[in-house]
């Protein structure tokens, strides 16, 4: 996350959120640091997905699937569910780094 702050502050979900901001020095584009806990009811989930929409950033990244931190995490299932909701704007576009890197869709 530190080299993709160069390009200015990444979006990033992550279940390690302290660990990663921490580490990296480099904390998410967004007013919440941790989604799945900070995102606990249906406005704030909506909320949260409309300011991602609205960042402008062309790149978001997510804990990939293979990694430890997803296969451990007990917001597996959330994190499922937000990939669901951000193909309407998003598409995956690979992995880099442990990340999986979802890219704006062309409008």
């Amino acid at each position: 996350m530190r080299e993709r702050a160069a390009e200015g502050a990444p979006i990033y979900l992550t279940s390690d959120s302290y660990l990663v901001s921490k580490l990296a020095g480099v904390f998410p584009a967004l007013p919440f640091v941790d989604f799945c806990w900070q995102a606990t009811t249906r406005k704030e989930y909506e909320g949260a997905l409309a300011r991602i929409d609205a960042s402008g950033r062309e790149k978001i990244y997510l804990d990939a699937p293979e990694t430890v931190a997803f296969a451990t995490s007990p917001c597996a299932v959330f994190y499922e569910r937000l990939r669901e909701d951000l193909g309407a704007r998003f598409e995956r576009s690979g992995t880099a780094a442990g990340w999986e890197v979802w890219k704006r869709r062309s409008p």
